[in-house]
C-alpha cells in the first residue's frame, strides 16, 4: 500500500469518528435498496416443492492493511474464488477490499457495497438466488469509541435479504455483526443489539422463514442475554443440533461467535443438512487462515408450499395494482393485469387447493411486500412481514361453500372491519363499512 493511499485511509477514518459517535445511538436505516427479480407465473394451484440451498457466514477481517492484524491485501483476492462453492454468502467486515472479494465469485446477485471502514456496516450478501429486499438498519446502542472492541467507530447493525429460493418461495437472511467486548457496558449494548434484532424479526418476518448469521460476539455461555434470545422465539443453532444435540451449552470452551440460527414458517419448512466449521478450506499455500475468523456454512433442504397467483379485477374494468410491485402505494389504474397486478393469495393456515370463504388471507407482491391496511382507511403494499394490519377476511360472494376457482367475485374485510373499495379514479382504500360495487373484485386466477 502506498503511503498517499494510507493518508488517505487514515484522514477518511478520522473524518468519520465524529459521524460514528454521534450516530451510535439513534436507530435509522442506513441504506434500503431493492432489487427486482423475476418470478415467473406458475401453473394454478401446485401443492408443493423441495430442493436445498447452502449458507456461508465469514468476518473476512476487510480493514485496512495497515490496521488490520492479519494480510488482507493479499487474503482477500484468495478467499474470492472460494465463496463460489455456497448458495449464499454473508461477510461482515467487508470494508477495504470489497473489490477484490468479488473479483472472482461467480454469482448473479449482490448487495452494494455501503463503504470503507468508518463509513460502511461491513456487511454484504452474494447470493446465487435474487434477492427482491435488501435493508440495513443500524444499532441503536454501541459501546467503545477508542476502547471496548472501540464498535461506534463503524455503523455497525443487521442486514435484511429476502432471497428467492424458486418463483413463490422466499426466505429472509439476517446477516448481523455485534457490540464486541467483554464489559457489563459492552454485555448489556450486545444484549440490546440482540433485543433489536428479534424485534425487528417479529416486525419484517412474520410469515416468513428465517436464517440468521453472523459474527454475534455472543455465546450460549453468556446465559440469557444475546444469543440465546434467539433461541427462546423458536430458532434453532446449526452448531448445536449438529455437534450437541440441541443442548445449550454452559462451559464457554464449546461453540463459536460465528452462527447460523434457522426457523421454518407456516409455508417454508426448513431442514438441516449439516453444519461445518470451513476454516481447512479457507487456507493460504502456508496453511494459514486467511482471516482471524473461521467461516461457517449450513446446508438446509426446503419444503414449501405454492399459494395461487391471482388478479383482481375492479368493477370499473381496471385492476388492483401495487406500484413498483410492492414497497409503494396501492391503486387500481391498470387496465390489464401486469407483473403488478399479480399476487400471491397466502393462507398460511390452509391448504392452498383450499382457500374459500372466512378464510384469512395475506396479498403478497412478487417483491415479497404486502398489502396493509391503516387505520386511518388508507392502504399501501409496503409491509415486509404478515402480522395484524396485513391479515384479510376473503368474502366470497359466487360461492360460500368451495374453494376459490377462477372468475369469483370478492371482497377483502380488514381486521379494523373495513372493506378495500376501489374508487372511479382509481384511489384505492380500505375505509367501507359496508360492501357495495366498489368493493367487489373478479379473481383470476394463474
Amino acid at each position: 500500500m502506498n503511503a498517499m493511499k494510507q493518508l488517505t485511509q487514515v484522514f477518511v477514518l478520522f473524518l468519520s469518528l465524529s459521524i460514528a459517535f454521534t450516530s451510535c445511538s439513534k436507530l435509522e436505516d442506513i441504506e434500503e435498496i431493492e432489487k427486482e427479480a423475476s418470478h415467473p407465473t406458475n401453473g394454478r394451484l401446485k401443492s408443493s416443492s423441495s430442493a436445498s440451498f447452502s449458507v456461508l457466514t465469514y468476518n473476512v477481517s476487510g480493514l485496512a492493511d495497515f490496521i488490520s492484524g492479519g494480510n488482507p491485501a493479499v487474503n482477500t483476492p484468495k478467499i474470492s474464488p472460494l465463496l463460489n462453492d455456497y448458495d449464499i454468502v454473508n461477510v461482515q467486515e467487508d470494508f477495504n477490499y470489497h473489490d477484490e472479494l468479488l473479483s472472482a465469485t461467480v454469482h448473479s446477485y449482490l448487495s452494494d457495497h455501503s463503504g470503507e471502514m468508518a463509513i460502511g456496516d461491513g456487511l454484504n450478501t452474494i447470493s446465487k438466488f435474487p434477492f427482491t429486499i435488501f435493508k440495513r438498519v443500524k444499532w441503536e446502542d454501541c459501546n467503545g469509541v477508542f476502547s471496548n472492541g472501540s464498535d461506534c467507530l463503524t455503523p455497525k447493525g443487521f442486514c435484511l435479504a429476502r432471497h428467492w429460493l424458486n418463483d413463490h418461495t422466499c426466505v429472509d437472511i439476517y446477516n448481523l455483526h455485534a457490540d464486541s467486548g467483554t464489559s457489563p457496558a459492552d454485555y448489556s449494548t450486545r444484549d440490546s443489539n440482540f433485543n433489536q434484532l428479534v424485534d425487528a424479526i417479529a416486525l419484517y418476518s412474520a410469515g416468513h422463514a428465517v436464517v440468521v448469521v453472523g459474527d454475534m460476539n455472543s455465546l450460549f455461555c453468556d446465559g440469557e442475554i444475546g444469543v440465546r434470545k434467539l433461541l427462546t422465539i423458536g430458532f434453532q443453532d446449526g452448531w448445536l443440533e449438529t455437534y450437541n444435540s440441541g443442548v445449550q451449552p454452559d462451559n464457554c470452551e464449546e461453540g463459536s461467535i460465528d452462527k447460523i440460527l434457522f426457523r421454518s414458517s407456516g409455508t417454508v419448512d426448513l431442514s438441516l443438512l449439516g453444519f461445518l466449521n470451513e476454516s481447512d478450506n479457507f487456507l493460504d499455500e502456508n496453511g494459514v487462515e486467511m482471516a482471524d475468523h473461521d467461516p461457517r456454512s449450513a446446508e438446509f433442504a426446503y419444503t414449501s408450499i405454492e399459494f395461487p397467483t391471482i388478479s383482481f379485477k375492479t368493477a370499473h374494468n381496471t385492476f388492483l395494482r401495487a406500484n413498483l410491485n410492492g414497497g409503494d402505494y396501492v391503486n387500481s389504474s391498470a387496465t390489464t393485469p401486469g407483473p403488478w397486478e399479480q399476487f400471491f393469495l397466502i393462507n398460511p393456515d390452509s391448504d392452498p387447493n383450499t382457500i374459500k370463504h372466512g378464510d384469512v388471507v395475506y396479498v403478497q407482491t412478487k417483491k415479497g411486500y404486502y398489502f396493509s391496511a391503516q387505520p386511518n382507511g388508507g392502504i399501501d403494499g409496503e409491509a415486509l412481514g404478515a402480522n395484524a394490519w396485513e391479515a384479510f377476511t376473503l368474502i366470497n360472494h359466487t360461492a360460500s361453500d368451495r374453494s376459490i376457482a377462477d372468475g369469483d367475485v370478492v371482497s377483502l374485510k380488514s381486521v379494523h372491519n373495513t372493506y378495500i373499495v376501489s374508487e372511479p379514479d382509481n384511489d384505492v382504500f380500505v375505509d367501507r363499512t359496508a360492501i357495495g360495487a366498489w368493493e367487489k373484485f373478479t379473481l383470476s386466477i394463474y
